[in-house]
């Protein structure tokens, strides 16, 4: 139950009851959301602004995790890079003059790609050339497999 409220009225020096109608009522609570409305946009806009959304940090750690996997595809890449030169020089002094045979001509070991752009797929990202780059090694590395 709420409690009876009276003004004081000076003309004629007594106390009048306040009676509150409905359309002040909604008034009343229409203004106290709009500025709560008000403050909690500005709340959120600036703790976004300053913060940053919780999306925007776990995509940022994602990137950075892709980064670092491929640099060490590209470091596994080297490593077997230098595997396989390794077995090219035990094929062409060791095996080959075993059993006689002629060795490889370098340029057959590293035949290159024809005209095709196999790359344009990969192009437009943020990190594209990190991609492009390792996808080239991994393709030379299986040519020369071969």
């Amino acid at each position: 139950m709420s409690k009876v409220k009276y003004r004081y009225n000076t003309k004629s020096l007594t106390y009048e009851k306040v009676e509150v109608t409905w359309k002040q009522r909604i008034l009343k609570f229409t203004s106290y959301l709009g500025t709560g409305l008000v403050f909690a946009t500005a709340a959120w806009f600036l703790g976004n602004l300053t913060l940053g959304s919780f999306s925007d940090k776990e995509s940022k750690l994602e990137l950075d995790q892709v980064k670092q996997q491929y640099k060490l595809l590209n470091v596994k890449m080297a490593l077997l890079d230098t595997v396989l030169k390794d077995l090219e020089d035990r094929d062409n002094n060791i095996y080959r003059v075993i059993f006689e045979a002629e060795p490889i001509a370098s340029q057959m070991r590293n035949a290159g790609f024809g005209g095709v752009d196999r790359y344009k797929k990969l192009e437009g990202f943020t990190n594209s050339e990190l991609m492009v780059e390792a996808s080239k090694k991994v393709d030379a590395l299986s040519k020369k497999m071969y």
